[in-house]
C-alpha cells in the first residue's frame, strides 16, 4: 500500500499527539452557527447592494450596452408631494 505524504503526516500526528484537555462549552456551537448565518446574510446584502454594478460589469464584458430606463417616478405619481 502506497501512502501519500499528507496521509503519512496525518497518521503520524494522530499517533504521536498528546491529549489537549480542551473544553468546548455548549454555547460554542451556537456562536459558530451565528457566524455562518451572519456571513451568508452579509454576502447576500452585499450582492443586493452591488447588483447594478455587477450587471453592468457583465454587460460590458459581453459587449452589449444595457438599456438604462429613463422612468421618472415623479411624473407618473398621481399624488405628488410638495
Amino acid at each position: 500500500m502506497i501512502c501519500s505524504k499528507p496521509s503519512k503526516l496525518a497518521i503520524l500526528l494522530v499517533v504521536v499527539s498528546a491529549p489537549a484537555h480542551a473544553y468546548l462549552d455548549p454555547g460554542t456551537g451556537s456562536v459558530i452557527l451565528q457566524v455562518v448565518i451572519a456571513t451568508i446574510a452579509a454576502g447576500f446584502a452585499t450582492l443586493r447592494l452591488w447588483k447594478t454594478q455587477l450587471v453592468n460589469f457583465f454587460y460590458r464584458i459581453k459587449g452589449n450596452k444595457r438599456q438604462e430606463s429613463s422612468h421618472n417616478d415623479s411624473e407618473s405619481d398621481p399624488n405628488p408631494r410638495d
